[in-house]
């Protein structure tokens, strides 16, 4: 069984991934980030103590051995994007992969609509004007 846990932090997406059964937790982030800084080892740590209040929440024991406070985070190497703003549709697109369950594609289709529709939206207007003006009222000649 695995635990999706999607993360924005500075304008970024990545997603971790807690493999309950074998209490490994793998971190996916399309910019590719191997090692880790202070920062984001910290940000880690925090997921790690997250994720664990889930587990004993739900009525599982604590992933942590004893004696420990977090899990070390595995850096998995995937393809990385060639921009800056595509992390959100990477962590989407693998958690797709990983998991098909029907709840993961309606959360998926919700997050998507909230990103489209928002008012925050910069781009929500312009790109509802531009797609209307895509639209071909009248069949291609070659028809």
């Amino acid at each position: 069984m695995q635990l999706f846990a999607p993360v924005l932090f500075s304008d970024h997406w990545w997603l971790y991934v807690l493999d309950v059964t074998e209490n490994e937790l793998f971190v996916i982030d399309s910019k590719n980030i191997v090692t880790p800084g202070n920062e984001r080892t910290a940000v880690n740590r925090f997921a790690n103590n997250i994720l664990d209040q889930m587990l004993r929440w739900a009525g599982a024991s604590s992933m942590f051995k004893k004696g420990t406070h977090s899990l070390l985070s595995k850096y998995i190497n995937i393809p990385g994007q060639p921009n800056e703003h595509d992390c959100g549709v990477y962590v989407m697109k693998w958690m797709e992969l990983i998991d098909l369950t029907p709840k993961l594609e309606e959360f998926r289709k919700d997050i998507v609509a909230k990103i489209m529709l928002s008012e925050t939206n910069a781009w929500r207007v312009e790109t509802i004007r531009k797609g209307n003006g895509m639209r071909n009222t009248r069949p291609a000649p070659v028809l």
